[in-house]
């Protein structure tokens, strides 16, 4: 019982950081639509925070595996 309890906690946390971070580029994409009047400008300057997000999303889960273990 209590293992399956510490695996759902596990999966909603994976799940919280997942979504946490898409919800943040989808975020930073519309705010940059908005700044930038050329779209290809808009997402050309949103690479180098798709590429900090991807690492903090692979540290973070990262830290959860090895909590988990």
């Amino acid at each position: 019982m209590v293992r399956l309890f510490t695996t759902a906690i596990w999966y909603a946390q994976v799940a919280a950081l997942v979504l946490g971070h898409v919800a943040a580029l989808v975020l930073a994409h519309d705010k940059a639509l908005a700044t930038w009047s050329n779209p290809r400008v808009a997402i050309r300057s949103q690479y180098w925070m798709l590429l900090v997000m991807v690492a903090f999303t692979c540290l973070g889960l990262w830290f959860l595996s090895a909590a988990a273990s």
